[in-house]
């Protein structure tokens, strides 16, 4: 399992008295300046000068020495929410030309792969004084890496076609209470013959590019998934009330 950030509650402590120091530095040195007070004024600044190159350094060393890492299948991340953490693992991988049926039925460029990912709520990580509210995500960034290093993200068409009631917007963002969890599909049209595919599920929130250790800060490395490649068989066809519906999945590989 991985952790993001490692040691969450001090390096977010960390942050917020960081940036509550900075800001009252400036408001009280502007204040100084502005009565006249210069040299208080430019000691004030000088000492968040200092401040800065120190809460810099220590985030950008921690960036420079961080190693991609690559999660197996089955193999927990951790997103801090402050007083509880949510774990996301990688439960099945399958592949398909063709998805849904009738007008939603959508076809693939490449072929589609599509990734069933596990939402958990740990129950262990709950603070004792926050009960069994339920917790709201933050927001997420979705993408998929080749071995060459070109992204993709979640197809429209493809969420739609397996989906129809469901957009991409609403991945990976339902509520949840302590110990319960929840598996969304995510598809992506990957061009034949791509090699290494893994998959990032990070949190999209403004402040984490300057949060040490956090793996969306500045020049940091990333926690991802390995997407294991389905061994070839036959293509599978869905059944209906009609009939044989269209190609749906091609392989799968569950975990």
């Amino acid at each position: 399992m991985e952790f993001t950030p490692p040691n969450a509650p001090a390096v977010l402590l960390l942050f917020l008295f960081t940036t509550l120091l900075f800001f009252t530095g400036l408001v009280a040195a502007g204040v100084l300046a502005w009565r006249g007070k210069r040299r208080p004024a430019r000691r004030i600044a000088e000492g968040l000068v200092v401040v800065a190159l120190i809460y810099g350094g220590a985030l950008l060393a921690h960036s420079f020495t961080s190693r991609d890492r690559i999660l197996e299948p089955g193999q927990l991340k951790y997103f801090c929410e402050i007083d509880c953490h949510l774990a996301y693992s990688v439960a099945a991988v399958r592949t398909a030309k063709t998805l849904g049926s009738g007008e939603t039925a959508a076809t693939a460029r490449g072929h589609f792969v599509i990734v069933s990912v596990k939402t958990w709520f740990d129950p262990r990580t709950v603070s004792p004084r926050r009960g069994n509210g339920t917790l709201s995500p933050n927001p997420r960034i979705i993408r998929v890496e080749d071995g060459t290093g070109r992204a993709y993200s979640v197809s429209p068409e493809g969420e739609k076609a397996l989906a129809p009631e469901f957009g991409p917007e609403a991945l990976l963002h339902r509520p949840l209470r302590p110990g319960e969890s929840y598996t969304t599909d995510l598809v992506f049209d990957l061009p034949e013959g791509k090699e290494s595919p893994r998959l990032l599920i990070s949190e999209d929130i403004p402040e984490a590019p300057f949060i040490v250790s956090h793996e969306n800060s500045l020049f940091h490395k990333k926690i991802w998934f390995r997407i294991p490649t389905p061994p070839g068989s036959d293509p599978l066809r869905q059944s209906g009330a009609e009939g044989t519906g269209p190609l749906r999945l091609a392989s799968l590989v569950a975990f």
